[in-house]
Formats: structure tokens, C-alpha cells, sequence
């Protein structure tokens, strides 16, 4: 089964407002981030130091010198791995998750971003699709990858990301989309995956009139009535159709 199954999607001719995933699926293997005996080392140096330094009635702060509980806190970053398989096990058992981002677990995600292979990356845009608040701070990260030389899955989970942390979050903070993004939709209106030109165009279909700086790109991407047979195909051309009423007004 290729590509992500998805929540409430009216195909014809309505406003296509949610493209959330629901089941993310893959057989990745889950490597756990350990510091094991680097954390034990250096554990036994902050014993050893605090024991000198209290001797010499000399306050361990002014040396800063890391303490054992920055060192456990930091051993207790972000494990995005984990929280992939988390929330692969909610929505399983029928629960939507909510991931609640800190400000560490933002910083682990944005690090992560560029070191991994696309089942890491997949993992990645499946939490930020099931974050509780949205982020516009992945914005860069989430263009990027659209405009990178992914798989057609990859494509289509960052443009299930890019309608909350950039659409929706723009929407609030009462901004334009940029137009970075914006470039970045033209671009796969010319892809060969029949299924990436459909949520495309959701997303474009989303922007409002910020889409008419894509209109000719739009129309020249309709598929013919024969090519309709195909059902994302079909459905694009339904979308264009839509669009072109729209724009006619």
C-alpha cells in the first residue's frame, strides 16, 4: 500500500480541509539513543570533582562544572524514535495523539532533520502531523523537503505537516504564506507521482489567493480525460476544475 491512508477526505469537488495521516506505516527499526558508559564516566568525574573541590571549601558552581542532574536531564532529551512508535501504538488502539513539544524536543527535531535517512524523516513529520501546538519554526525545514529529491511518501507526509505549521500557523499569526512555499507547490505540480499532484493541489487549494500566483502552473498540469482513469488523477483534475471556477469569479 503505497502512501499514507488519510482522515476525512472529500475527493470531488468541496474544500479539502484536513489531510491528516492516520496510520503511518513501516517496518523501520527503532534504534534507541543511549549515552550509556560515557554518561557513567562522566558521572564518576562530577563525584570525584565535588569531592576535591567541597575539601578545598571551594563552591563547585563558580568552576561550572556540569552537575549530575544536567547530565541526567540531558540523557532525558527528546527520543524521537520512541515517540514515533508511541504514537504509532495510540492510534492503534484508537486514541489521537497530542504530542506536546518543549523547547529541547524542538531543538532535537530541527538537529535530527538533515541527518536522516527517509524513514527518520518520516518518523520526524509524523510527530510534528500529531503535535497538540503548532510550530512555524519548522517551516524551513518542511520547504526544504518538499523541494528535496524524496520519495512520493515522504512528499505527501511534509504536505500533510506544511497545512498545520505553515498554512494554519500563518492563518493565526495573520501572515502570508512565503513564498518560498508557495514556489516549492509549483514545483510538484511537474511531479511524475500522480498521487503527490493530488495533494498538491489540496494544499494549493488551501492557500487562498495566494494560489494565483500558481494559476497558469495549475491549469497546465490538468490531466486529460483519459488520464482520469487514474483515480488521483481523476481527482486532480476535479481539484483543477474547482480551482478554475474559483479564480473565474
Amino acid at each position: 500500500l503505497k502512501g499514507p491512508s488519510f482522515l476525512a477526505i472529500t475527493v470531488p469537488t468541496a474544500n479539502v480541509t484536513t489531510l491528516k495521516p492516520n496510520k503511518y506505516l513501516g517496518s523501520a527499526n527503532m534504534d534507541t539513543l543511549a549515552f550509556g558508559g560515557e554518561i557513567n564516566r562522566m558521572n564518576c568525574q562530577v563525584n570525584a570533582l565535588h569531592n576535591y573541590f567541597q575539601f578545598l571549601l571551594i563552591p563547585l558552581n563558580i568552576l561550572k562544572i556540569p552537575s549530575k542532574a544536567k547530565i541526567s536531564r540531558h540523557n532525558q532529551n527528546m527520543d524521537y524514535q520512541a515517540k514515533y512508535q508511541e504514537i504509532i501504538e495510540q492510534l492503534k488502539n484508537d486514541i489521537r495523539p497530542q504530542v506536546q513539544l518543549s523547547g529541547e524536543d524542538i531543538a532535537v527535531l530541527q538537529q535530527n532533520w538533515r541527518n536522516l535517512d527517509e524513514e527518520g524523516l518520516k518518523k520526524i513529520l509524523c510527530i510534528l502531523d500529531h503535535s497538540k501546538s503548532l510550530h512555524g519554526e519548522f517551516a524551513p525545514l518542511i520547504i526544504e523537503t518538499l523541494e528535496g529529491d524524496y520519495s512520493p511518501e515522504v512528499l505527501i507526509f511534509a504536505l500533510g505537516s506544511s497545512q498545520r505549521h505553515i498554512i494554519a500557523k500563518c492563518g493565526i499569526d495573520g501572515v502570508r504564506v512565503p513564498i518560498e512555499f508557495v514556489e516549492a507547490l509549483r514545483k510538484l505540480l511537474n511531479h511524475n507521482d500522480a498521487e503527490v499532484l493530488e495533494w498538491d493541489l489540496r494544499i494549493i487549494e488551501q492557500i487562498g489567493s495566494r494560489g494565483l500566483i500558481l494559476k497558469e502552473d495549475v491549469i497546465r498540469a490538468k490531466p486529460s480525460i483519459l488520464g482520469a482513469l487514474n483515480p488521483h488523477k481523476k481527482a486532480a483534475r476535479q481539484i483543477i476544475t474547482m480551482l478554475e471556477k474559483r479564480w473565474h469569479r
